[in-house]
């Protein structure tokens, strides 16, 4: 995807912003009205605004910096840096400044700080041929000021990686300085590792103390923030071009989107033109009045202003805005001519400059509306396929005529054939289905909801999707007398005739009293579902809430599968952050909906899923791989929360409009989607015989998070080898669903004791495991496993090793210390152990070493077990073939491919993956579908239309001549792809093979002869 900026904006010659608030009179500077009361002074100057002197500093634009997003703290003021390699001889960059008077100033830093990585550079003044002032700042050692009330420390680790890491440096850097110029400089030069380019935002010279203590001790977000305004650079004046009426203007601070309402501002609640609640007569032209204070620098805004005449009556008046150049001149941008009263909604880039093309909200929906009409046509626009999102969550701004209209004609253009909101008619639009709309009824109380929906009368009809909450989070409830009596006889349900309910993690209890009260927090979601299908009728509505993956993409089985194996919900539903967070890469959205489907199974249910087109934040690759790989795995509906373009959008979800490249791959993929709908809805995704133990007992009693860390990495592994995978729970297991099963992975601490005797029986049976340092040799009470530790040939010895927050792949598994070494001599391979180790004491005779670690103890073994084979290894091994192909580079939250976050790995360790895949050998399990590089994903979906095979290319390359071939396809008719028409293709003892160029993502739609 190209670079966050717009042709003409890179063309065009970027001025920083000059912000002198306060006591600071500029030369040339038109008078100020309306100014607040404030103490102190603020000086601020942005970086790429300094003359570079020497060396390798550079101006970066937003976009080609570290954090570029649409969310968080992820936005640089002006849109602009100043930039410095890695390692450098020393470069320096200055700025000849004017100090108002003497005193003792703050010199505060705004810059960018990857986690645990240095970014040092020097701040030094000079006054009168003499350094005042000289400081390092970047220093990962030092503290600094920290977003979302992290305060002043050295490093601190956000829960979700280390995305936010804009930070203000300067609390106790004290300048004293005189009245007069000075010369501040930016040095950078080499410094110790680990370290990162110096990505420099702005300098602040300050003596406000009052408005520092506000700012840290009232920001939630990233406090100073709120200081980084477009002051002193625009202006606006009005002119009357009536002859009898009094007019004014009156404008009100922007619509921030940076992200949103966040920050603590100083600017005022309204301005008005001219200034002191004044009134312009006929023919009069007003002052320039600074209106740029009340305009975001961090990130494009939605600026009103209302035109009114004193008597209410319409005149003609002209609206100017202005720039302030760099030789502190006007330039007029836009004159606006309307008649009053009237109300004005203008974009206000957060980067104006000379060259800036100012556009009202209609005129910029409008340039969309004709960008998107000179799309290709092609395709078909899905009407089974619900597609939300587009065009959703816009702010309901007063005045807004024709924006309405517009964003109608957007969604048309778009093919958006959903909505999310309360039907308003009854008359489908646009070709959407009758039922196509999301109702979130999560503030409604369950015994009100009959009176709620009733009063919607025949638009009820029109509801396809009930939400009961976004990014939940179930709660097992808290224990109480009246549950206590229950808890006795469900524990008498599942043969157990003693124990108490506890909160006390120590007792053999545990385990059973976590699934108890969660299955009690159930009760109010299946209330729910219940009383809802009663009243639309079963399957007419679905009911469910989104699923958070976050912060470290772990599908908990309790929530994510067991809430819906017991119907507390029908729609299982998650989404899709991963270019946020240091996650391997977009297939983790496969992981997400193996646990989603796993959940919807038993019961037949639909799957949702949040595919999110952010920009900036994602990149249109990215999007094109979550999007068909979300289906590729059984999603049934889509939706893109908030495809709207920043201008109206009132959240931080938006997409902007310096980059259309995104709308352009929504309308490809809503497109695309159209064709193979009927595949993809009335189709099911083709299971495999190869399971992951989706374990309870892991979730409640173990380290959850590692060893999801674990089983992620061996679901990669396995898909990278094309082999389909399925979780499955314990009580499934319980259940008999193991015969579906010839190979199986259990990787957590603990399981069920009765799950180790069924693991024991199918082993016996010719299933063949695989178990990686957990293994399940910690029972439901916390002790010894024996069962799993007879099966495993092992003594149940304990785990050595932990650390937390590995689950960030890109952030920490690559800087991970090992704990030793394993070496394989018979398969040629050493890699290293990670996170847990645990001594592996043979018991059984029959035990075979195939890895030792570098002590020469086992570290990996395997032994037959009646027809079948087991294999456990003392590591983590899933881990180490991840982190082979991870680079030691500081994670991002960039907006181009190859940024950190949405980097691809592609050079695995082939032999960890052999060993990884040695139960699929053993157990003669073949891929559905294979293809000829390894990187491209893809899955079988058999449907009554045919068999439909998504291509998902994870080699960041576009692949040409791949060779695909599909098993069990019967007699073909035709293949076609989703912009070919017809592809050759041969067919042999039942096997598809087809030959292709592959970009991103594709699929192959394979029509079959009917049956005699």
């Amino acid at each position: 995807m190209a670079n966050f900026r717009l042709t003409a904006i890179k063309a065009a010659i970027h001025l920083g912003v000059f912000t002198l608030v306060a006591t600071i009179a500029a030369q040339h500077l038109p008078e100020r009205s309306n100014t607040n009361e404030q103490k102190g002074c603020r000086l601020i100057f942005e970086a790429e605004e300094f003359k570079i002197k020497r060396g390798k500093w550079s101006i970066m634009r937003y976009g080609d910096n570290y954090f570029c997003a649409a969310f968080a703290v992820t936005f640089l003021s002006r849109m602009a840096c100043l930039s410095a390699p890695e390692q450098c001889e020393p470069a320096v960059a200055e700025k000849i400044v004017a100090i108002p008077h003497p005193g003792r100033f703050y010199v505060w830093a705004r810059y960018e700080m990857p986690f645990e990585h240095n970014t040092i550079f020097t701040v030094e003044i000079e006054q009168r041929g003499k350094v005042v002032f000289k400081r390092e700042y970047g220093d990962r050692r030092k503290p600094r000021l920290w977003a979302f009330r992290y305060g002043i420390q050295r490093m601190p680790r956000f829960p979700w990686g280390g995305g936010d890491n804009i930070v203000w440096e300067g609390h106790d850097a004290i300048a004293h300085l005189d009245a007069g110029n000075a010369a501040v400089r930016l040095i950078a030069q080499n410094q110790p590792k680990p370290a990162a380019e110096r990505h420099v935002d702005l300098i602040a010279i300050t003596d406000d103390e009052d408005g520092i203590k506000r700012q840290l001790e009232r920001a939630s977000y990233l406090p100073m923030d709120g200081w980084l305004t477009q002051a002193g650079r625009i202006f606006a004046r009005l002119q009357n071009l009536s002859k009898q009426a009094k007019v004014k203007a009156e404008s009100s601070p922007c619509y921030e989107h940076s992200p949103y309402w966040v920050h603590v501002r100083d600017w005022e609640g309204r301005l008005t033109i001219p200034p002191q609640d004044g009134w312009l007569s006929g023919g009069q032209v007003s002052d320039w009045v600074d209106v740029g204070r009340q305009i975001d620098s961090l990130n494009d805004s939605t600026w009103s202003v209302k035109l009114v005449t004193q008597d209410g009556s319409e005149c003609e008046l002209r609206l100017e805005l202005a720039v302030r150049d760099e030789r502190g001149n006007l330039k007029v941008l836009r004159q606006f001519r309307h008649r009053a009263p009237c109300e004005l909604h203008i974009v206000m880039p957060a980067d104006i400059n000379p060259k800036t093309k100012l556009l009202t909200v209609q005129e910029e929906l409008s340039e969309l509306c004709r960008m998107i009409e000179r799309f290709p046509k092609f395709g078909r626009l899905p009407k089974r396929l619900l597609i939300f999102g587009v065009g959703e969550f816009v702010g309901r701004q007063a005045g807004w005529e024709g924006v309405w209209e517009l964003i109608e004609k957007y969604r048309a253009l778009m093919g958006a054939n959903a909505r999310t909101g309360i039907p308003k008619d009854i008359t489908p639009s646009h070709g959407e289905p009758e039922r196509c709309y999301m109702v979130d009824c999560r503030g409604i109380p369950t015994e009100k909801l009959g009176d709620w929906f009733s009063k919607l009368g025949e638009a009820s009809k029109r509801i396809a999707v009930i939400s009961l909450g976004d990014e939940i989070h179930i709660a097992p409830v808290k224990p109480s007398p009246e549950l206590r009596k229950h808890f006795v006889e469900y524990l008498q349900k599942r043969g157990i005739h003693d124990g108490e309910l506890t909160e006390d993690r120590n007792s053999p209890m545990f385990y059973w009293s976590q699934m108890f009260t969660f299955d009690e927090a159930l009760r109010y979601y299946r209330e729910r579902t219940e009383r809802l299908e009663r009243l639309f009728g079963f399957g007419n509505v679905f009911i469910g809430a989104n699923y958070s993956p976050h912060p470290y993409y772990y599908p908990t089985p309790r929530q994510w599968i067991r809430a819906f194996h017991t119907r507390a919900m029908t729609l299982p539903w998650s989404e899709d952050y991963v270019w946020g967070v240091p996650e391997l890469s977009v297939q983790v959205v496969g992981y997400l909906m193996t646990a989603l489907r796993c959940a919807a199974r038993p019961h037949n249910l639909p799957i949702i899923f949040y595919v999110m087109p952010h920009e900036p934040g994602n990149t249109t690759r990215d999007f094109r791989l979550s999007w068909w790989t979300a289906l590729a795995h059984g999603a049934k509906m889509l939706h893109l929360f908030c495809a709207t373009p920043l201008s109206v959008s009132y959240t931080e979800n938006y997409i902007s409009m310096r980059e259309p490249e995104m709308y352009r791959a929504i309308y490809d993929v809503i497109r695309e989607t159209g064709i193979a709908e009927d595949f993809i809805v009335d189709g099911e995704v083709r299971c495999g015989s190869i399971g992951i133990l989706a374990s309870c007992a892991t979730e409640i009693l173990g380290d959850g998070g590692n060893f999801n860390l674990e089983a992620k990495c061996i679901y990669y592994a396995l898909r990278h080898a094309q082999l389909p995978v399925e979780f499955v729970t314990e009580e499934q297991i319980l259940e008999g669903e193991l015969k579906r099963f010839r190979a199986l992975y259990v990787i957590g601490s603990h399981t069920l004791e009765a799950v180790a005797r069924e693991l024991q029986r199918w082993v016996d049976n010719g299933g063949v495991l695989f178990c990686s340092v957990g293994g399940g040799l910690q029972n439901e009470r916390n002790e010894p496993n024996e069962a799993m530790a007879k099966l495993l040939g092992i003594e149940p010895t304990k785990l050595d090793g932990g650390l937390p927050f590995v689950a960030h792949i890109k952030q920490d598994l690559p800087w991970i210390e090992p704990i030793g070494t394993v070496e394989c001599d018979s398969l040629g391979l050493s890699f290293p152990a990670l996170i847990y180790k645990r001594k592996v004491k043979p018991v059984s005779d029959d035990v075979i070493i195939i890895g030792k670690f570098n002590n020469g103890e086992p570290a990996i073994i395997t032994r037959a077990v009646g027809n079948g084979k087991v294999y456990f290894a003392g590591t983590f091994v899933g881990a180490a073939y991840i982190r082979s192909a991870i680079p030691l580079r500081p994670w991002d939250r960039g907006t181009k491919d190859d940024s950190f976050n949405h980097f691809l790995p592609t050079k695995f360790d082939s032999k960890l993956r052999a060993l990884i895949c040695k139960p699929i050998e053993d157990a003669g399990i073949e891929p559905f579908v294979k293809c000829s590089n390894e990187l491209v994903e893809a899955t079988v979906i058999d449907s009554k239309h045919g068999i439909a095979v998504p291509l998902m290319n994870f080699s960041g390359k576009r692949v040409g001549g791949l060779e695909v071939t599909v098993k069990g396809v019967g007699k073909v008719k035709t293949v076609r792809t989703l912009h070919r028409s017809k592809i050759p293709f041969s067919v042999r003892n039942d096997e598809l093979t087809v030959k292709l160029d592959l970009n991103v993502a594709d699929m192959l739609l394979i029509e079959q002869e009917p049956l005699n």
